[in-house]
């Protein structure tokens, strides 16, 4: 025994460990979702799915033997050791990247001499403020992944300025249920928007990774038995993103009905309803517009999608994110019923503590938003210290909760 009381970890292994033998369909893990639209689900991997996705993440990244991954996600760390990479794992509270320590990840990331990484935009935004205030570089770095949530194209310009030439990001769009639906580079982003630079356009997401197959299709809550391609809409125009590969979960566990609302069958394989609305532009590349369940019907008939209006608002350089939810109904609005609401959580110091401060702030939205049709009718906005959101990316909003909030404070809203 050791000094501990355990044996030796050293000893020889005479005999290797027994293979388990598997097949492509049999489970192998179940993955949950954050629950930020509902209960969390539970999307069964396969062992077909993870090689699928082993081989599909190898091929996006370019992974090399030498690489060392900062791993700011668990779930990197175990893609790679399948891999054959090294994983550095930071010194943060993975639950909180948010409130990661920007000092000590840059000093990791100088000292294992990183050349990828993985994290929520929450955490390269505090990563990104510090090295530009310290005048840091990250040359090690050839490859640094975004994921989670939109990333504004703002922090993809400015974390490709710390990196080295030949470097770039990468903000794979994806979901529990099919990890990397898109993968595109930042410099391929910020051509689309330098294409589509109007904030309405929503959020470029590049086009579908190698093995995905994506489609938009009409939206509906009710459930779909069976794939019908007159479900497919045109390039242009709205709908909620499906999608289907061997990289794809056919299923969750033990949870029927959320199959029957989340699966549509189909002879050439299950298509997955992501829950997301968005469409195709003319290039076959995917523009994210937000979740369906987030949608306001306002006026009737034109649903409002959350991410191209928040993007509009977000533009305001005292703005961190915002939020559009349902606020209390208002019988002289045009479509009566609740009406939208415009959440603004302010970058940290400039949160607005007098009536007037307020009605500033709100006159200089409004200055965005009448820009817009779709933003120009919007009038109601209240202001909240810090948004709930998931705990494991620290990105994805709970508007349900922020939805709440506002109802208990009708008072907190600034009508312009």
């Amino acid at each position: 025994p050791g000094r501990f009381g355990l044996p030796p970890m050293n000893r020889p292994q005479p005999q290797p460990f027994p293979r388990a033998s598997v097949a492509p369909h049999d489970p192998v893990a179940v993955t949950y979702t954050t629950g930020s639209t509902g209960l969390p689900k539970g999307a069964i991997y396969t062992t077909g799915m993870f090689a699928a996705l082993l081989a599909q993440l190898g091929d996006l990244f370019g992974a090399r033997a030498d690489d060392i991954d900062l791993a700011a996600f668990p779930l990197f760390a175990l893609f790679d050791i399948l891999l054959g990479l090294t994983a550095a794992l930071p010194d943060l509270d993975v639950t909180r990247p948010a409130q990661v320590n920007p000092a000590r990840l840059v000093q990791m990331i100088h000292d294992q001499r990183v050349t990828l990484a993985f994290g929520s935009p929450a955490l390269w935004e505090p990563v990104t403020r510090y090295c530009q205030a310290q005048q840091i570089t990250l040359p090690t770095l050839r490859r640094v992944l975004m994921a989670g949530a939109p990333v504004r194209a703002s922090l993809l310009a400015s974390f490709r300025g710390l990196l080295a030439p030949g470097g770039d990001t990468c903000t794979p769009y994806g979901a529990t249920e099919a990890l990397t639906m898109t993968a595109p580079l930042g410099a391929e982003i910020l051509a689309a928007r330098a294409a589509r630079p109007e904030p309405i356009q929503g959020t470029c997401v590049g086009r579908p990774a190698p093995g995905i197959e994506v489609a938009i299709i009409r939206i509906t809550d009710a459930p779909l038995a069976a794939w019908d391609q007159a479900l497919r809409l045109p390039p242009g125009q709205a709908g909620e993103i499906v999608v289907r590969g061997p990289a794809v979960s056919v299923a969750y566990f033990q949870r029927p009905q959320a199959d029957r609302l989340a699966k549509i069958p189909a002879a050439e394989g299950t298509w997955h309803r992501t829950g997301d609305v968005g469409y195709l532009d003319e290039q076959g590349r995917v523009w994210f517009c937000g979740r369906k369940a987030d949608r306001l019907e306002w006026p009737a008939g034109s649903p409002l999608f959350s991410d191209p209006v928040e993007n509009v608002f977000n533009q305001h350089p005292r703005v961190y994110r915002s939020a559009l939810v349902p606020g209390p109904s208002d019988r002289d609005a045009p479509a009566g019923g609740p009406q939208p609401v415009i959440l603004i959580e302010p970058l940290p110091g400039h949160f607005p503590r007098t009536v007037q401060a307020r009605a500033q702030f709100v006159a200089e939205l409004r200055t965005l938003g009448v820009r817009f049709v779709l933003t120009s009718r919007l009038t109601s906005f209240a202001f909240h210290p810090g948004f709930p959101v998931d705990r494991r990316h620290n990105a994805k909003i709970f508007r349900d909760r922020l939805a709440r909030w506002v109802a208990r404070r009708p008072f907190a809203i600034t009508r312009s």
